[in-house]
């Protein structure tokens, strides 16, 4: 029995559902797991747009400045599709992630040293 029959026949038994609606489940799930097989990389890309968006949220000149820049630069690069490109623009958006929280860390230290030293 081939690995499909064997996850279509654990839909059948498990869920109580008409084998049309198991059917159309399955094909989903398919679709999920070969679309995932095509782009082994989209969950880092994902976590990073959000983390990145989190980030965001304190920058300078505001968040919807940082949003829309965000966005852009998602969406100019979209089309790529070479593996080790990703990979480096993935390591590119981690240091911008770690520059911004060296940003922030350095902001709330001035705050700091404002309050309780005068200069």
């Amino acid at each position: 029995m081939c690995r499909n029959a064997k996850i279509l026949t654990y839909f059948l038994v498990h869920f109580s559902c008409s084998s049309t609606e198991v059917s159309d489940i399955f094909t989903l799930f398919c679709f999920a797991a070969l679309w995932m097989m095509a782009n082994p990389l989209r969950p880092e890309v994902v976590r990073l747009y959000k983390n990145l968006l989190y980030l965001g949220r304190e920058y300078p000149k505001g968040s919807n400045y940082f949003k829309d820049r965000l966005r852009a630069a998602f969406i100019k690069n979209k089309s790529v599709q070479d593996p080790e490109q990703i990979k480096a623009m993935i390591a590119r958006g981690e240091y911008v992630a770690r520059e911004l929280e060296a940003l922030y860390y350095l902001r709330k230290y001035r705050a700091m040293k404002k309050r309780y030293y005068e200069e």
